[in-house]
């Protein structure tokens, strides 16, 4: 790969020195191959604080004391060279061109990171404050996982992400956590910009159930380059939603060359057949600028896992007959791209499109069930929820660099999310038993939309010669986010005629009732500071601070404050303290919908069409019963951690973690007009039954991650090995009650809710890696494994949880590389095809005998992949 990676937030040069020279170096870095210079190629003097990185034409610069150096040059794509250079005293030197060659494939500890920290020469992973994981394009293509969410869930033990089912609308896109947090609080960039979140917010059956979390797969994996996952509170640096982390998706930038890959897969049960062809192709701006495009189609087939005879009824059924993953079709098409303006001035922009047509299983209903209709359907029915949604989104920047020094990066970035529900192969029993229409089986159910915008300025500026180097950083942002809620047909929600036994609505999923379409709306501005001080070469200050003010809660001011300490070359101390917070979502704030329920009385037998209310904040009801409006979650986030390595091939990270949030954001339990001492208020609003967003509880998490890398030469072949492990541990503190509804602790938030939340991630995690590569043979194993874990029963009846107990999964993938452009893999996930302990389905959420949990329930997975290059 020809790797022109000439990204406009890419380096520019950074001196690091105590006194001014009259001697250095200076000279240019080319690709090997074209002989053009690269951009952005870093220049490093090893075991010394001096280190730059080239300019639009490939050239640097470093003045250094007389002396006898190793200088290494990287970048990304590239083999790394180390140069012995001799500096002379009062002379500067011009050193011959340093030619890099291709790299086979990046390593983690060649890409510079730039996530926390707004230097702008980046760091080493293993030289930053606070722990940073680095997957490179390379290893999102190991394996035969192919959605970015399962991607990362098998490669980075603290970010899960499950496969949900019977969760209605949450079944279409997968929550995801940061070290067990929620699905909101962790912040999404991509090429160091904020990434809207989904505008799906998850009310039922579902992990991150009242959160509002970002669709990873709407980016595709075949446009990115590497990504950063910066596991430490950041709202100081970066604002709202950084409380778990920061994950930073970087975009390819090469050029002069087509990628890509066909790839194909099928579980071992014969279904969920998945299908992904992608290309990547990058080409040359003028002189110093390029565009990258890439383009990705993912379908997948729906996966069914039927419950075991001994849990099935004499109807041969229970629960969901049809339980199993949703099928789907996920098209992208997204770029990446820098024109030079002149040699200290360039314009950039990224982003893209995204379409994804969803289809997901409901629960079964069966004859004689009273949502049913026997003229419609006389043997009972499956329904379904539909989803097409739409995601999208743009940044545009201009960057230049002043005659003093200041950097200077004006930018704006927007994006939308939206989603179009219909409620398929279902009934509303009202409608056929009350209108002329009596054969509608597919519902329009209407949909829900989110937008952002982002317009920022910032300013950065690094002092060479204060201290051993001192870097600065001055912006403020303004942002607008926009909700929309879309109203349904008709027919989706409404219940046709005044017979209390019979239900309205579609039946599995009612759609959405004109009394809860709405637009909204708010604005926010932060200014922020951040500071990098190296103190000594050994010991690094990182400082942080940031205001905001949003028109709907008011301000909040949040620091942070981190430290590394060398104290020998091969051993690293490092850790940080910050506050942190998270803003209200627009879904949280205004989102409400109606329950279509029917209740049997266990007497007469007899049905009752009931409405169950997930009210709104700002709505009546929640009002009476003294729920106060949304205000942002706040947090205290502490790390302390070591690196040692020794070598380039070998290191250890051990970080310790502590997170503390209080006034978190939950859906609650039900209140209902038979709640003693309630009853006024329901019945004087003419409510049933009725939820509510809150900020209820506090929670407090603590951990630790572990990572191990090593490197060695076997035979002929390069054997890479890996062991991360992460342990996490949350406890609910307490859970907050206010008004009407104080003193009622357990209803507001009930056993089963609290252990989705308590058990967002296994109390431990790992994965183990080995992969070898030798000529054109390469081959890899992992073996991932999860924690036991404890879900309290559905049925609320049964004292006990359900338990799943600790599980291992092995993945092995081998390829060959037909020609030097063209290379064939296969792949196996999960070859031992386990699953998680089998749960009786009436006593499961999901409907089946799994939940959404540990490495999900598909089981074996086998898949091929060829990969070209030309």
């Amino acid at each position: 790969m020809k790797k022109l990676f000439k990204l406009s937030f890419l380096i520019i040069p950074i001196f690091l020195s105590v006194t001014a020279f009259g001697q250095g170096i200076k000279g240019k870095v080319i690709d090997a191959d074209i002989k053009e210079g690269i951009v952005g190629a870093t220049v490093t003097i090893e075991n010394t604080p001096y280190t730059t990185s080239t300019d639009l034409q490939g050239n640097f610069s470093i003045k250094l004391p007389k002396g006898d150096y190793k200088m290494s040059v990287s970048f990304s794509g590239y083999e790394k060279k180390i140069i012995s250079v001799i500096v002379p005293a009062t002379t500067i030197i011009t050193l011959p061109d340093v030619s890099l060659e291709e790299a086979i494939a990046t390593a983690q500890d060649e890409v510079l990171v730039v996530v926390g920290s707004r230097a702008t020469e980046g760091r080493g992973k293993n030289e930053t404050t606070a722990p940073i994981d680095v997957v490179t394009s390379e290893q999102l293509q190991a394996f035969g996982q192919m959605d970015l969410n399962q991607i990362l869930h098998f490669l980075v033990p603290a970010f899960n992400s499950n496969r949900q089912s019977g969760s209605d609308i949450s079944d279409h896109v997968d929550p995801t956590s940061l070290r067990g947090l929620g699905p909101d609080q962790t912040l999404v960039l991509i090429n160091g910009k904020r990434f809207h979140q989904s505008a799906l917010i998850g009310t039922f059956g579902s992990r991150g159930k009242g959160n509002t979390g970002t669709d990873l797969n709407t980016i595709p994996v075949a446009a990115i380059d590497h990504i950063e996952i910066l596991r430490d509170g950041a709202a100081a640096q970066y604002g709202s939603d950084a409380i778990a982390g920061v994950i930073n998706l970087v975009l390819k930038s090469t050029t002069k060359e087509l990628t890509g890959s066909l790839n194909a897969g099928v579980y071992a049960a014969g279904d969920g057949i998945i299908f992904n062809p992608n290309l990547n192709y990058g080409l040359k701006i003028g002189e110093n600028g390029f565009l990258n495009i890439t383009a990705e189609v993912l379908s997948k087939e729906k996966t069914f896992r039927k419950a075991d005879a001994q849990y099935l009824d004499y109807k041969g059924q229970n629960g969901r007959t049809l339980f199993g993953d949703a099928s789907y079709i996920n098209s992208s098409f997204y770029l990446n791209s820098v024109v030079a303006l002149s040699e200290k001035t360039k314009f950039y922009s990224s982003g893209g499109i995204n379409f994804r047509s969803t289809d997901a299983q409901g629960f079964t209903v069966d004859t004689l069930n009273p949502r049913n209709v026997k003229s419609v359907f006389p043997n009972g029915y499956e329904p379904r929820i539909g989803s097409d949604i739409f995601d999208g989104s743009l940044t545009i920047g201009l960057k230049t660099k002043t005659n003093n020094g200041w950097e200077i990066d004006l930018y704006n970035t927007y994006g939308k999310n939206s989603l179009k529900l219909s409620t398929l192969n279902t009934v509303n029993p009202s409608q056929v038993l009350s209108t002329n229409i009596k054969n509608q089986i597919n519902f329009d159910a209407g949909g829900y939309n989110l937008s952002q915008n982002t317009t920022g300025l910032t300013f950065t500026k690094s002092l060479e010669n204060v201290l051993s180097g001192v870097n600065i950083s001055l912006g403020s942002e303004f942002r607008t986010d926009a909700y929309g809620v879309v109203a349904g047909e008709e027919a989706s929600w409404k219940r046709y005629g005044n017979d209390i036994e019979v239900a309205g609505g579609a039946q599995n999923f009612p759609g959405i009732r004109p009394d809860n379409a709405l637009t909204a709306s708010r604005t926010n501005f932060g200014v922020y500071g951040d500071a990098e001080v190296n103190v000594t070469n050994s010991w690094l200050i990182a400082t942080a601070l940031r205001y905001e003010n949003y028109s709907d809660f008011g301000g909040t001011l949040n620091g942070k404050i981190a430290s590394r300490i060398k104290v020998a070359d091969a051993l690293s101390f490092r850790g940080s303290f910050s506050s942190g917070f998270r803003a209200p979502s627009l879904a949280q704030v205004y989102f409400g919908t109606v329950i279509n329920d029917v209740v049997v009385d266990e007497i007469t037998k007899k049905p009752t069409y009931v409405e169950r209310l997930i009210a709104n904040n700002q709505s009546s009801i929640t009002k009476a019963l003294g729920v106060p409006s949304l205000k942002q979650e706040t947090s205290l986030n502490a790390s302390l951690g070591f690196v040692i390595q020794p070598s380039k091939d070998f290191s250890v990270s051990v970080d310790g973690y502590a997170v503390n949030v209080k006034n978190r954001i939950v859906l609650t339990g039900e209140f209902s007009a038979s709640d003693q001492g309630l009853e006024g208020i329901f019945n004087n609003l003419g409510v049933v039954a009725a939820q509510f967003f809150a900020n209820a509880i506090d929670t407090k998490t603590y951990g630790v991650d572990v990572v191990t890398n090593y490197t060695t030469t076997i035979g002929l072949g390069t054997l890479t090995s890996s062991l991360a492990f992460n342990y996490n541990h949350l406890d609910i503190d307490k859970v907050v009650t206010t008004g009407a509804l104080a003193g009622r602790e357990e209803q507001f938030l009930d056993r089963r809710e609290r252990s989705l939340i308590t058990y967002a991630a296994p109390k431990y995690k790992f994965h183990a890696l080995l992969d070898y590569k030798l000529n054109r043979f390469s081959s890899s194993v992992r073996v991932s494994g999860f924690s036991s874990m404890e879900l309290v029963d559905y049925n609320s009846a049964n004292v006990l949880p359900n338990m799943y107990g600790a599980k291992m999964t092995t993945d092995l993938s081998a390829g060959y590389s037909l020609t030097e452009n063209i290379k064939f893999v296969l792949n196996g996930s999960n070859i031992f095809n386990v699953y998680p302990d089998k749960q009786n389905p009436g006593n499961t959420e999901t409907g089946g005998m799994y939940e959404a949990i540990q490495m999900g329930f598909g089981g074996s997975f086998y898949s091929a992949r060829l990969k070209f290059k030309f």
